[in-house]
């Protein structure tokens, strides 16, 4: 999905494949699910809180600006992509079981100003 203007939030859980944000703006909440399949997001700017959760996949994503909390989870699949900014100014949780992280601290929540 691309080009998105939500003046609320955005609640996407699927069974099986990906889940695709491009290039979108998002005034409260991002909430991402998914069993089977890779979460990314591309140049997404949200006011809210951002929480991304996948069983069987990856989470990647790149020049994200989330005003809230951001939750990354991977049961089987990378967490890595790039934030707008510095890390430290971000309220980040990412946890992965099997497969990379590239955020600082893996697996431990990190809490900054933002």
């Amino acid at each position: 999905m691309n080009n998105i203007k939500a003046d609320g939030s955005i609640c996407i859980h699927t069974g099986s494949g990906s889940i695709g944000i491009s290039d979108s703006m998002v005034s409260n909440n991002i909430d991402l699910s998914n069993h089977s399949g890779v979460i990314r997001l591309e140049r997404v700017i949200s006011n809210g809180d951002m929480c991304a959760h996948n069983t069987s996949g990856g989470v990647h994503f790149s020049a994200i600006d989330i005003g809230g909390n951001i939750d990354l989870k991977s049961t089987s699949g990378s967490i890595k992509g790039s934030i707008v900014g510095n890390e430290n100014d971000y309220y980040i949780s990412s946890k992965t079981t099997s497969g990379m992280n590239n955020l600082r601290d893996l697996n431990n929540s990190m809490s900054g100003d933002k």
